[in-house]
C-alpha cells in the first residue's frame, strides 16, 4: 500500500499528543502535517506525511513516501511487524522492523 493505515484511537492517544499546536491542526486537513521519522535498523531519516484519512473517518495515515522509503526499500509485507516510537529529545518518530515473515 503506500500509505500506513493508524486506527483513530491509536492516532488520538498515541501520535497527536506529541505534536505541537500547528502539526496538530494541520493533521486535521488535506494538507496533513510533515513528520520526521529515523529508521532506526538503517540509521537513516526519512519523512512523511501524517494526516486523517478522509476515505475513513476512522483512521489516519502516514503517506507521501511510505511505499517508497519503507516497504519498498525495507521489502516489508502484510504481517510484518513494525514499531513506531516519538523521540522527545529529537523530535522524530522512531522507526523499526520488529519480524518479518519470510
Amino acid at each position: 500500500m503506500s500509505r500506513l493505515l493508524v486506527p483513530k484511537n491509536l492516532s488520538e492517544n498515541l501520535v497527536l499528543p506529541v505534536l505541537d499546536d500547528d502539526a496538530r491542526r494541520d493533521a486535521e486537513t488535506e494538507r496533513g502535517t510533515r513528520v520526521r521519522i529515523w529508521d532506526v535498523d538503517t540509521n537513516s531519516m526519512h519523512s512523511l506525511v501524517f494526516k486523517r484519512w478522509y476515505a475513513s473517518s476512522k483512521s489516519y495515515v502516514f503517506i507521501d513516501k511510505w511505499a517508497k522509503d519503507f516497504v519498498k526499500r525495507r521489502g516489508l509485507k502484510t504481517g510484518d511487524e513494525i514499531g513506531l516510537h516519538w523521540d522527545p529529545y529529537k523530535s522524530h518518530f522512531d522507526f523499526t522492523v520488529f519480524h518479518q515473515l519470510n
